[in-house]
């Protein structure tokens, strides 16, 4: 495999970023946030006031929605490679792909790209920091405590998330040309609930353009199994009705409170996917309305035809399953919710760098 030009000349070996590393000349490392299959995630601040990049010019949406509290508007989330594949050409390709397009989508419920660069010849994107959880981590909190958010901010989350979707697969070239893009990977983890109010989808590392046509094979599936559509698991055609069944999934989870496609090894896992029935929520909770369950069943059809067509479609359908008029979302009743849970803490970075006590955000998860 030929090496990359920025990378000739230098070890073979990359290691990991450490605490208090200055990247790009501007970014202090205040801890590691994550390490997934392919990419290394970590908070820092920002040192350089003076940097003019987009975290400099726009005002974060967390302080925009509650000018009274103190949000930690220096903190950002490095994204690189891992050092483990720092010269896979393919990870390096889908890397700048992913950074070229975060820097088109600007999008209130789309985790914000700030800035990028290179640093120890490895890319580096800069990400808004969001002050709140992943929803992996809140989903799991609610299961291990047996409880759950009101369902109208269940509904609420998840309908944020919808209007993403809807902008990735409506975004287009400057000459109008439709991308044709899909997240691929609509999960928990990519899910970031911020103690305002707002959730943001995260992580475009997979997703894909003008690649409606093509089939996926079994090397194109990097999501997480429990949530990918039953036609990529085949390698059908996909387009955006495959991210609709996953949000379909996280749906069905975050009202359910377990799991829906489990197992022990991704055998099992995609076995359920394929074959499992789809049981109504009312199952495990019977003052689960009706309507819901029936927009669930619809959108977690096997079969992409007989799903909803696109998210504006299934938006619509939402919102008549379950009218929320007369509701305004209250980030202060949240905060309070999410704060009860136990298992839900707030990080030891976060105190050590925000200029004044913020007592309830925690660690979200870029990824």
């Amino acid at each position: 495999m030929k090496m990359p030009l920025c990378l000739r000349g230098r070890s073979n070996m990359l290691v990991k970023w450490s605490k208090d590393s200055l990247i790009l000349n501007t970014y202090r490392i205040v801890d590691t946030l994550a390490e997934g299959g392919m990419a290394e995630l970590y908070v820092a601040e920002n040192v350089q006031p003076a940097h003019v990049s987009v975290a400099d010019t726009l005002m974060l949406p967390q302080v925009m929605d509650n000018p009274h509290q103190i949000a930690p508007a220096s903190l950002v989330v490095l994204k690189t490679i891992r050092s483990l594949f720092a010269f896979d050409q393919e990870l390096i390709r889908m890397f700048q792909d992913e950074i070229a397009l975060m820097k088109q989508i600007k999008h209130p419920h789309i985790v914000r790209w700030l800035d990028a660069g290179e640093h120890d010849g490895r890319s580096v994107l800069v990400l808004e920091y969001v002050q709140g959880y992943d929803l992996a981590r809140c989903m799991e909190s609610f299961r291990l405590e047996g409880r759950s958010l009101p369902l109208h901010w269940r509904i609420h989350i998840m309908r944020q998330i919808l209007e993403a979707l809807h902008f990735i697969h409506t975004m287009s070239q400057p000459g109008g040309q439709p991308l044709q893009l899909v997240h691929r990977d609509v999960s928990p983890p990519n899910i970031l609930v911020g103690i305002h109010g707002r959730a943001k989808l995260a992580d475009f590392g997979i997703a894909f353009h003008q690649m409606m046509s093509r089939e996926s094979s079994g090397e194109d599936i990097r999501g997480k199994f429990s949530y990918v559509a039953p036609e990529m698991l085949a390698g059908r055609k996909v387009d955006q009705r495959a991210d609709l069944f996953s949000w379909g999934c996280v749906l069905w989870e975050l009202c359910a409170n377990q799991r829906l496609f489990w197992g022990e090894t991704p055998e099992e896992i995609l076995k359920q996917v394929n074959d499992k029935e789809i049981p109504p929520v009312r199952t495990f909770d019977p003052d689960f309305p009706a309507a819901l369950d029936d927009l669930l069943q619809c959108v977690l059809q096997r079969e992409p035809e007989k799903r909803y067509t696109n998210a504006a479609q299934l938006h619509s359908a939402l919102s008549q399953a379950y009218p929320m008029h007369s509701w305004r979302a209250d980030a202060k009743e949240l905060r309070n919710v999410l704060q009860g849970f136990s298992s839900l803490q707030l990080p030891a970075f976060f105190r050590e760098v925000s200029p004044s006590p913020v007592s309830n955000a925690t660690k979200a998860t870029h990824e």
